[in-house]
């Protein structure tokens, strides 16, 4: 009896958690990763956004992307309403974006939104790359 228990428990515990694969990466570090490659990317490099600095807004925004659950290897590109969260994504027809496609989320979050928007994201080679700028701890 005790060992039904104890496997029980352990299985309850392994399915808990969110497995922490599954969490974009935000750092500085990792901007600086896709910076080297943002030639291969697409027409158009991105950098850092300060709103993530907040930490509702990151939070929110972060959360935003990862509902989404992004797969597969098309380079593609996800904007968020930085108020709302709302998500905006682009893929790519080829691997390497044109300036157009790399925009494209973007506009359709200002025309919707008038402001307020920021670029979270991008998909490349089936890699996560984070764009914001994390919280200060």
């Amino acid at each position: 009896m005790r060992k039904i228990a104890v496997v029980v428990s352990a299985i309850v515990l392994a399915t808990s958690f969110p497995a922490k694969a599954d969490r974009l990466v935000c750092s500085d570090k990792e901007h600086l990763r896709y910076m080297k490659m943002v030639g291969e990317v697409g027409e158009m490099g991105i950098a850092l956004n300060p709103v993530g600095e907040d930490r509702a807004v990151f939070e929110r925004l972060t959360a935003a992307y990862e509902a989404l659950d992004p797969k597969g290897l098309e380079t593609s590109l996800f904007v968020a309403h930085i108020p709302t969260g709302q998500m905006y994504t682009q893929s790519c027809a080829k691997e390497r974006c044109t300036m157009e496609e790399m925009a494209k989320p973007e506009q359709a979050c200002l025309i919707d939104h008038m402001n307020q928007c920021s670029y979270v994201a991008l998909r490349f080679r089936g890699e996560e790359f984070c764009l914001l700028r994390p919280p200060h701890s």
